[in-house]
């Protein structure tokens, strides 16, 4: 089983009335939220662990995740608004607008317990809930406290406009890459760790990072490990927006491991170049579906065998 351990949140996605005006529609998203369902219609067994509102939005929220099969027994329901992100398109990129303050996202607690009597395999984090407070406390002390057990991915999915202090997130990501396994980043949110992406990887392969992934938007991905370096190309598609690609990508790299049975530290640790090339070609067909439709909406396993 996979935990995905992060924020789930209603983005309000740009729309047009009946009568042409502009207006925004509400989806179910948030960074590992859209990881945790998309990983849930690839037919992972997988966990979520995040703050849900009582309100309607958390509704919408519980309804999706349910019906991609994710499991919401650990998520506790909190009596705060859900988080809202409203959203922009400038040239097909998403642009983000944040309402946060006070909301169910922020305020899930530490609470150790959950991974005890659970055969989780590996566990997910990232997203704008390792910025907040006091998720981002809760969430890594969760992380460095079972990393020794369990196969731990990051996507550190950096909003720079929202990290008020940049050198304590730094501090906090440095903290948790200490006891990551997989990093997985965009190579615009690489930029903001680094201008120096092969002085990046270098250092922390040599920290005990098993695996590197970058991913370039229309140039594809790559992926860096101990064994070396390896791109997978893009497919071409019609792109409606880019919104959950990322997330979407993370989890058809974590499905394509489970579904080999690699899925573990120690797998992990002997990926040769041609494993690491089918979970990135993998990884990469699923983000190419869901950008070929509007807001995050993550293929299900029947598209991905097509």
């Amino acid at each position: 089983m996979i935990l995905c351990c992060g924020e789930a949140l209603i983005d309000m996605l740009p729309a047009k009335t009946s009568s042409g005006e502009d207006s925004f529609v509400p989806h179910a998203g948030g960074s590992v939220f859209n990881t945790a369902i998309a990983l849930g219609r690839l037919k992972c067994p997988v966990f979520l662990y995040s703050g849900l509102s009582s309100d309607f939005f958390g509704d919408i929220l519980r309804d999706r995740l349910k019906a991609a099969q994710v499991n919401i027994n650990l998520s506790p329901i909190i009596d705060a608004p859900t988080a809202l992100a409203f959203v922009r398109l400038v040239n097909q990129q998403a642009q983000y607008v944040f309402y946060h303050e006070n909301t169910a996202t922020r305020a899930v607690s530490t609470d150790q317990a959950i991974i005890k009597g659970n055969q989780f395999k590996a566990l997910f984090f990232g997203g704008l809930s390792l910025v907040w407070e006091p998720s981002g406390t809760t969430y890594e002390a969760l992380l460095c406290n079972h990393a020794s057990s369990h196969l731990i991915m990051v996507d550190p999915n950096i909003r720079a406009n929202f990290i008020a202090d940049r050198e304590a997130h730094m501090a906090r990501m440095e903290r948790i890459f200490r006891h990551t396994d997989i990093i997985k980043t965009s190579d615009e949110d690489l930029r903001w760790f680094t201008s120096d992406e092969s002085q990046f990887i270098e250092y922390w392969l040599q920290k005990g990072v098993k695996l590197i992934i970058i991913t370039r938007g229309e140039y594809g991905a790559e992926a860096h490990s101990r064994a070396g370096m390896i791109k997978v190309s893009s497919e071409p598609v019609k792109v409606a927006d880019t919104v959950g690609a990322g997330d979407t990508f993370s989890a058809g790299f974590l499905a394509s491991l489970y579904q080999h049975d690699l899925l573990n530290k120690s797998a992990l640790e002997g990926l040769d170049i041609s494993m690491i090339k089918t979970a990135l070609t993998y990884a990469v067909k699923a983000a190419s579906i869901n950008i070929t439709r509007s807001g995050a909406n993550p293929p299900w396993l029947y598209e991905m065998q097509e």
